[in-house]
């Protein structure tokens, strides 16, 4: 069974409960293309959150979230929200969470 088919049927294993299905992203694969169709594929079969693996290069995970990452993800409806760690990249990371927060159709400040 591949990650995606168990994320997929995850939810019907837990009735009558409902179930947060996490899925995992590679910000540091050496495809970058393969890894984001992955984690669409992921999120398309119902995967509720998504956590990567602790970041310590800072420009690879950039070039990783790109902004392009955020505004993909705040177009799916079941995407509620985006939880990034800066990790000593607080700029990136305000910029990143601004674009989702505007593709949103929200103030992209903060209040």
């Amino acid at each position: 069974m591949t990650a995606t088919e168990l994320i997929a049927r995850a939810p019907g294993w837990s009735v009558p409960r409902s179930l947060a299905v996490e899925a995992v992203v590679n910000p540091f694969a050496e495809d970058l293309d393969r890894e984001l169709r992955l984690l669409q594929r992921k999120v398309a079969a119902g995967a509720t959150f998504v956590q990567s693996q602790m970041v310590f290069d800072l420009p690879r995970l950039e070039a990783f979230l790109a902004r392009e990452l955020a505004a993909g993800l705040a177009r799916v409806s079941r995407v509620d929200a985006l939880h990034a760690f800066p990790l000593g990249a607080e700029a990136a990371t305000r910029e990143v969470a601004a674009e989702f927060r505007v593709t949103r159709g929200i103030n992209s400040r903060r209040r």
